[in-house]
């Protein structure tokens, strides 16, 4: 039955406890761990070759053909430590090669590389070697070439699934050496040596920069390699180095993020590709795991939640079929099922489908969903009223009555019912008509959603973004009903937060409201801002920012309303945004250089340079990734300030 709903080539291994035999997974996707034999005519070819001596300082004199054992005498013995078929005896001369003084670390690790018994030695010796590197403060550049002797002895081995370990701290370390302008580098040398890399680590922090970078970054992240002519990914075949790398040396959270990007980028065939190489890497973890492996389990729910958004961008047709299928496999359907079901039903822009689908996922789920899926349909459903720019204030409000328990409640104190049902703002509404919490729509009778008392932050700054387009729609929006709206919303603020330390009002779960010090954030006060700077009120917009910053406390408060008077003054009002810059500054905050570079050039044209110059150095020249406004290098340069260097 699953055979027809799931894509042949993307059904695990029959040894699986979930999954469906491959069809393709014959004997060459098996991994071998033995040691191959032809490897001892390799060992005894390079010994012929140049002989380099052996630097154990690490530095730039490192060369690839470290790797021969380069004193004469122990040649011989290396080349009858791999005739010997003797464990024992082959163990025997292992370990007098590693108690050797006169044997470097290398040649050593050179030696472990060339057979899997000797792991634990390979890392043991790696780890002797980058501490000896980062305790004698080693450029990058060591660093980078003796990763690259790693990935040459790796390569000679022939064995891709040869890995070694090094300690996290350590690691944390090395990393920390590298300027992001290099992490490219670190990736691909760290890949290509065989560092085991686990699903929590410091790389996960360059393997995200990356793939959030440039072209290049990009690249690297997504192939392992270097590209040799252009950086166009989707064109790029994979070859069979890149596909051990990703099979084997990526983590199962790199294959899962790579695999998201691809899919959404449209590219089937690689999207494919990628599929197949996380399904071998399931299938190698799971024969050396237990199958009930909470890893296991956890990185299985990962493969088939990529084939689901497979289905939906590829085959979407099938999407319930194989939602089903992969319940019917004992897998569970998390919220991330739901989310990406309810973002593709919403990406195709038909509401009347939007509901429908939240109608079937609700019946799908029954009485056992949980309040995470209750509030992940809620806040999809308001996002589509946005994007849709639904302007019925009516219904956006009478859908936050019915979900939320204290919904209606929370929209009186806020003024927002008086003045859609009174056409006046205050506090308490007189013709509230009744709400009724039944409908034909199996998402408002469903007494589940009734779980949830508050809606969150966002969701209450979509009813106020419905509010004013509503408003903008019919008529214009006078200056006093904005201020009376306000007024509103930061004296329930303000009366939320009183509340939070009455040790006798803590049965109120106040923990969960949106204007909690918890939840908290400067998304509504943003539009607030926003509306009285489109009514060309700069004292207005300033009044709304003192009083949301005046004992209120945030989860989250970003420079971006701040930025927003800032800009709007530096014209009309130049000391109101020099104000609220140094509070920036004092605050550490974020600033924006558009904002910045714009004080900048109001101070200068009205002869204000020593502020101007202040603002440049201790700012632009400290903050800024990079300065390509002509004008304010042009200032610079005039005024014989310092010019940034050539990176930025």
């Amino acid at each position: 039955m699953l055979r027809a709903r799931i894509p042949t080539k993307f059904r695990l291994s029959m040894y699986s406890r979930y999954a469906i035999p491959l069809s393709i997974a014959g004997s060459a996707h098996l991994l071998r761990f033995s040691t191959i034999t032809k490897r001892n005519s390799q060992i005894e070819n390079t010994s012929r070759l140049k002989q380099v001596p052996v630097d154990d300082s690490f530095g730039p004199s490192i060369q690839k053909l470290d790797a021969l054992i380069t004193i004469k005498k122990f040649q011989k013995a290396f080349k009858s430590f791999w005739a010997t078929k003797n464990s024992k005896k082959r163990l025997g001369l292992y370990h007098s090669f590693m108690a050797n003084k006169d044997i470097s670390l290398l040649n050593k690790i050179a030696l472990s590389y060339f057979d899997l018994n000797f792991f634990k030695s390979r890392s043991s010796i790696a780890t002797k070697i980058f501490t000896d590197l980062v305790d004698k403060d080693a450029t990058c550049e060591q660093i980078l070439e003796f990763l690259e002797y790693l990935a040459w002895l790796r390569r000679e081995s022939g064995i891709p699934t040869m890995k070694y370990t090094i300690n996290e701290n350590l690691l944390l370390q090395v990393v920390n050496k590298f300027p992001k302008s290099l992490y490219h580098l670190l990736f691909h040398r760290v890949i290509y040596s065989g560092l085991f890399i686990p699903e929590e680590t410091v790389m996960n922090k360059v393997f995200k920069d990356l793939r959030e970078g440039n072209n290049l970054d990009r690249y690297v992240s997504e192939v392992s390699n270097l590209p040799k002519s252009n950086y166009l990914l989707d064109s790029h075949k994979l070859s069979t180095e890149e596909m051990d790398n990703i099979q084997h040396i990526y983590s199962f959270n790199m294959c899962y993020k790579l695999i998201n990007n691809i899919i959404k980028r449209g590219n089937r065939e690689k999207s494919e590709t990628y599929l197949e190489l996380y399904n071998q890497k399931l299938f190698a973890y799971q024969t050396s795991k237990s199958d009930t492996n909470s890893k296991y389990i956890d990185v299985t729910n990962k493969y088939y939640l990529l084939i689901f958004r497979y289905t939906l961008m590829f085959n979407p047709s099938q999407r319930d079929m194989v939602l089903k299928s992969i319940q019917e496999k004992g897998l569970p359907i998390t919220e991330k099922y739901l989310f990406l079901y309810l973002e593709y039903t919403q990406n195709m822009g038909d509401s009347q489908e939007f509901m429908a689908t939240v109608n079937r996922i609700l019946k799908f789920y029954g009485e056992d969903i949980s309040d995470t899926a209750v509030s992940t349909v809620i806040d999809q459903i308001f996002k589509l009223m946005r994007h849709h720019r639904v302007s019925d204030i009516k219904v956006i409000t009478g859908y936050y009555c019915r979900f939320f328990r204290e919904g209606q409640d929370l929209l009186t104190k806020l003024g927002i019912l008086s003045y859609i049902y009174d056409n006046s703002v205050s506090r308490e509404v007189s013709n509230l008509p009744q709400i009724s919490k039944d409908n034909d729509d199996e998402i408002i009778v469903k007494t589940q959603l009734q779980k949830l008392r508050y809606g969150a932050i966002y969701t209450l700054a979509d009813v106020y973004i419905g509010l004013f387009r509503s408003i903008h729609e019919t008529h214009s929006l006078r200056e006093s009903t904005l201020c009376d709206l306000f007024e509103c919303y930061i004296s329930t603020v303000r009366e939320i937060q009183s509340w939070e330390d009455d040790a006798n009002l803590k049965e109120l779960e106040l923990r969960t409201h949106p204007l909690s010090s918890k939840r908290l954030q400067d998304k509504i006060l943003k539009i607030f801002i926003d509306e009285a700077l489109k009514l060309k009120n700069l004292e207005l917009a300033n009044y709304f920012l003192e009083q949301s910053t005046t004992n209120i406390k945030y989860c989250l408060l970003t420079a971006t309303p701040f930025n927003m008077v800032i800009e709007a003054g530096r014209h009309s009002d130049l000391e109101l945004s020099v104000r609220w810059f140094v509070y920036l500054q004092e605050h550490e905050m974020q600033l924006n250089f558009h904002a910045v570079s714009g004080l900048i050039k109001e101070l200068t044209k009205i002869g204000r340079t020593d502020q101007a110059e202040e603002l440049y150095t201790k700012i632009l020249l400290k903050n800024c990734s990079r300065i390509d406004d002509r004008k304010i290098l042009e200032i610079a340069a005039n005024s014989c300030w310092e010019l940034p260097s050539p990176s930025k």
